[in-house]
C-alpha cells in the first residue's frame, strides 16, 4: 500500500463520517492530490473506485487534483488516466493553474469540475479575474488557494468588488 492509497483511505473514511453527520453537503468535498507516480501506476484508477465502493462514498464529495505541470507533459499514459479518473464520478481538479505553460485550449477538452489557482501566482487582479471568468464560462468551479475569506478576496483582488 502506498502513502497515496493510505491518504485516499483516510479521506474516504472522513467523507463517510461527514456524511453521517447529515450536513448539508452540496458544497462539501475533500480534495486529494494525485502524483505523477500514481497516474503511472497500473490499476490506480480501479483502486480509487474500490475505495469509493468500500467506504460508500458519494463520488461527488471527492475531488482528485492533478497538477497543471503534470498535464503539460506530453505523456499519453497521464492523459489516458486523467480521463479514467473522471469516470470514477469524483470531480477532477486542475491544480496550480497559472504556474506552468499549459495551453488554455486544453481546458476545453478536460473533464474538469474545478480549476484551482494560487492567490499569489499573479497579483494582477485583472489576470485573476480572467482566469475566474474562463473557469466559469467553461462550467467549472474555481478555488483560489491562500484566500481564506471573501474579505481577503476583495482586498487582494479589488476588481471583484
Amino acid at each position: 500500500t502506498t502513502l497515496g492509497e493510505c491518504v485516499l483511505d483516510e479521506v474516504c473514511k472522513n467523507i463517510g463520517y461527514l456524511k453521517s453527520l447529515s450536513l448539508k453537503h452540496e458544497s462539501l468535498w475533500i480534495t486529494v492530490s494525485i502524483s505523477a507516480a500514481e497516474l503511472e501506476t497500473p490499476g490506480f484508477v480501479s483502486r480509487i473506485n474500490e475505495r469509493i465502493k468500500l467506504y460508500n462514498v458519494e463520488p461527488s464529495l471527492l475531488r482528485l487534483a492533478v497538477g497543471e505541470w503534470l498535464l503539460g507533459r506530453k505523456n499519453q499514459k497521464y492523459a489516458d488516466n486523467v480521463f479514467k479518473l473522471d469516470e470514477t464520478g469524483a470531480g477532477l481538479v486542475l491544480q496550480d493553474f497559472g504556474r506552468a505553460s499549459f495551453s488554455l485550449g486544453c481546458l476545453y477538452n478536460l473533464p474538469l469540475a474545478m480549476i484551482s489557482t494560487d492567490a499569489d501566482v499573479d497579483k494582477a487582479a485583472v489576470v485573476m479575474k480572467l482566469v475566474v471568468d474562463l473557469a466559469h464560462n467553461l462550467g467549472h468551479e474555481i478555488a483560489a488557494k491562500g484566500v481564506k475569506s471573501e474579505k481577503e478576496l476583495k482586498k487582494e483582488f479589488s476588481v471583484f468588488s
